[in-house]
């Protein structure tokens, strides 16, 4: 009688171990879901900015149109390929350029107003974490 009870008490257990690991994985496929979506709306803005709002701008494409729509290949390569290693340069890069933009070290033409530079700031910041979590995935 008293394995019966310990045997139903570890199987109770066991099952809402099981219910809490299954909602934690789902949880965690949902962020993950949620940052290559992410990632794959960035790296087509990252890609198509230059042409159409440099165009309405009537500028010319220079370094930084160049340097966009690199970053924005690099980002849509990371989305497809998804080797660690390319993850991990743009996590990183992400996040250089995330502190570059808060403290105005990036000059970009035509000129960033403030609010500007701390908007990209915290764009590259959620693009970072979302690669960050990715390559986390990527190396277990």
């Amino acid at each position: 009688m008293a394995r019966n009870v310990k045997s139903s008490l570890s199987s109770t257990t066991n099952e809402s171990e099981k219910i809490i690991k299954d909602s934690q994985n789902s949880f965690m496929c949902f962020f993950l879901d949620l940052g290559r979506a992410y990632t794959l709306a960035y790296s087509l803005c990252y890609i198509f900015s230059p042409f159409v709002g440099l165009q309405m701008l009537g500028i010319q494409p220079t370094l930084n149109s160049i340097m966009l729509v690199c970053v924005g290949i690099g980002l849509f390569s990371c989305f497809y390929i998804r080797n660690k290693y390319l993850i991990l340069f743009f996590a990183t890069a992400e996040a250089f350029f995330c502190v570059a933009h808060f403290l105005k070290i990036v000059p970009w033409i035509p000129t960033f107003s403030d609010t500007q530079f701390v908007a990209m700031s915290y764009l590259d910041l959620i693009q970072a974490t979302f690669l960050f979590m990715q390559y986390q995935v990527s190396s277990r």
